[in-house]
């Protein structure tokens, strides 16, 4: 039972976590001059209960001091450290990082010079040791990836997940690909093999013209379908 509900947990922070990366990304993309970064040493900035890990404070202005705030999800302040900066720009601050408890935190950095403070919040989560080490066929657990779509290598999405321990995908095959160039498989299929994902495959991909009517005037793809089965 503990564990199930771990799982559960596990679900429901990857649906909060994922609605406010998002939000946080689209915060970024709007300010790619703010002078304060912050990155951390995860996929998804996602950390076990304890697991050491580090966030990396980027300054491309010359400040005087960073201020760091530990926030809960509340906005309660859990802890607060404060860095005197010796140098002009482009300093790193590495701040350190191993909760104890589940949750959503966010570290809030203040950044100070003799003109002006900066201020930028980016959250993380620390949630269960469930990371996939092999297909969980069995796994009721799913997302509708949708990673023939997007830039999944770029935002690292398979590791994500893979931590998180979901372990089916529900996606389109990329079959034109396949078809066309003549590939031996799917691309985005072999890259949620190698992250030991479960994928339910759906076919995205019809292509009328190619296929075959039979005598009932009834399409077939029987070369798409061939291509399924051989996989």
């Amino acid at each position: 039972m503990r564990n199930i509900f771990k799982t559960v947990i596990v679900i429901c922070m990857l649906c909060t976590f994922m609605l406010c990366n998002t939000i946080a990304l689209a915060n970024v993309e709007n300010e790619k001059n703010f002078p304060v970064r912050i990155t951390f040493d995860q996929p998804g900035a996602l950390y076990h209960v304890r697991e050491a890990g580090k966030a990396f404070i980027q300054l491309n202005e010359p400040y005087k001091k960073v201020i760091v705030e530990l926030l809960d999800t509340d906005k309660k302040v859990l802890s607060r450290k404060s860095y005197t900066i010796k140098g002009d720009k482009n300093m790193a601050v590495h701040y350190p990082l191993k909760q104890k408890d589940l949750g959503y935190y966010t570290l809030k950095v203040i950044a100070e010079s003799t003109l002006k403070s900066d201020t930028i919040e980016e959250g993380f989560g620390v949630i269960p040791n469930v990371t996939l080490t092999k297909k969980d066929w069995d796994s009721p657990f799913g997302i509708c990836g949708h990673y023939a779509r997007y830039d999944y290598k770029k935002w690292n999405i398979a590791a994500v997940q893979q931590k998180l321990g979901i372990a089916w995908v529900r996606d389109e095959s990329n079959w034109k690909k396949v078809v066309e160039e003549n590939l031996d498989s799917d691309p985005d299929l072999d890259y949620l093999d190698r992250h030991h994902i479960c994928w339910l495959n759906l076919f995205g991909y019809i292509n009328s013209f190619d296929g075959i009517q039979n005598d009932k005037g009834v399409w077939t793809w029987n070369k798409d379908v061939s291509i399924l089965k051989s996989m």
